[in-house]
């Protein structure tokens, strides 16, 4: 009698398949719990995320930048901690003076640590006033300069009137003494021919210089007041007066348009228009 061997079928051949393919899959699973177990922080709440109620998944979290609600804040953020409000401690004014660099070799400061004392003393007064006091100037070739010498005290002076006419000094010296001047000396001085028989130079300030600018101050009878200064021949004109038959006439230039009073001839200082001699009569007292 023969045996009867049947042939696989179809349905067998899909259930044999089947049946490693979730073999495999069970394996693969072991092997990554086994991976995941074996790591080395040991313990699988790290690998595995728990799920939290109202948290969403890592996914989520990492895909979203969006900000976390007041729930998950709440539930996640540590608590904070204030650190200890430490107040400054208070600096007192002091009055001393300014403290000197670290690097002084002071013996009066005194170090401790990182901080430093320094014992600072009141300048003396005397001290001061002999750095203040200035040295007198050195000598050379036994005098001192002419800037550091003292100022000569101003020479006393007196007042005179005097009477006469302003001639040039040359021609003066020529006619009254038969003195001859070099021809670059000719009409280089002034003078007063006084009716006392004196010569007195002037001084051509404001006043005495409009005898050069105006002729028609010179070879005429006038009177003046003048200063002279003792150790000095000449004379400063203080106050000019014409000499005429009715009386004396006080000369000086005006200006008629800024009403201002000026002692030499030419242009008004303020609106620059020619001014003009004018002679005023002076009552008899």
């Amino acid at each position: 009698m023969q045996e009867s061997r049947t042939q696989p079928t179809h349905n067998d051949e899909l259930s044999f398949g089947r049946t490693v393919t979730i073999a495999l899959v069970i394996l693969i699973g072991v092997v990554t719990v086994i991976a995941l177990l074996s790591d080395g922080s040991g313990e699988p709440e790290q690998a595995v995320a728990k799920a939290v109620p109202g948290e969403r998944p890592a996914q989520d979290r990492d895909a979203s930048p969006t900000a976390p609600t007041e729930t998950e804040s709440s539930e996640t953020a540590p608590p904070e901690t204030k650190p200890p409000e430490t107040k400054p401690a208070e600096s007192k004014p002091t009055e001393t003076e300014p403290v000197e660099p670290a690097n002084s070799s002071d013996p009066s400061r005194e170090t401790t640590g990182t901080s430093e004392r320094v014992a600072v003393k009141k300048p003396v007064v005397a001290a001061h006033a002999a750095e203040s006091t200035p040295e007198p100037a050195a000598e050379v070739n036994g005098s001192t300069s002419a800037a550091e010498q003292p100022t000569a005290p101003r020479p006393e002076h007196e007042s005179l009137t005097l009477k006469g006419r302003v001639v040039w000094l040359n021609s003066l010296l020529k006619d009254r003494f038969g003195i001859g001047t070099a021809a670059d000396a000719k009409q280089q001085s002034l003078a007063l021919d006084s009716t006392d028989g004196n010569l007195y130079p002037i001084v051509e300030d404001a006043r005495g210089h409009a005898f050069r600018l105006d002729d028609r101050l010179r070879e005429r009878p006038v009177e003046m007041l003048v200063r002279r200064y003792d150790g000095s021949p000449m004379i400063q004109v203080i106050r000019l007066y014409a000499i005429r038959e009715d009386g004396n006439y006080e000369l000086d230039y005006w200006c008629d348009i800024c009403a201002i009073q000026m002692f030499q001839p030419g242009d008004c200082s303020c609106c620059q228009a020619k001014n003009r001699l004018r002679e005023r009569k002076v009552e008899e007292q």
